[in-house]
């Protein structure tokens, strides 16, 4: 819950999370970038930019404690395949993928999209290897 009194209110996400051997993510996250974000570049909390895509750049907000591993894992379909997304949310550690989009719970017709959608972004972290 955020919040308090009339202003309470409580997110409700759903969430796919993939477990696969394929993977081997480093420990991230990207959520869609807002203005207290740009806010927080200014006192040293980074966000992982690609020059490359400038795209992508400005929709999200990628953070994570090794960048290094992190700009490997993000290669150019990685990239291409969230630009072409609507504010999705994705956190990766080694073996597990979680995949949602934010404060947007889904019935149950729109599960498969989501899982489709998360599955094709599985896919394009796995054929950078």
């Amino acid at each position: 819950m955020t919040g308090s009194s009339k202003h309470r209110r409580t997110p409700h996400h759903t969430i796919e999370i993939l477990q696969s051997p394929h993977l081997e993510l480093p420990s991230f996250l990207l959520t869609p970038e807002n203005v207290f974000h740009k806010m927080g570049n200014l006192f040293g909390h980074n966000d992982i930019d690609f020059d490359s895509h400038p795209i992508f750049s400005r929709r999200y907000l990628l953070r994570g404690t090794d960048e290094g591993a992190i700009r490997d894992c993000f290669q150019d379909g990685v990239l291409t395949f969230y630009e072409r997304q609507e504010r999705v949310c994705s956190q990766g550690i080694g073996s597990f993928l979680l995949f949602y989009r934010p404060e947007r719970p889904m019935n149950p017709a729109q599960w498969k999209q989501l899982m489709n959608t998360a599955l094709e972004a599985h896919e394009q972290f796995v054929q950078r290897y």
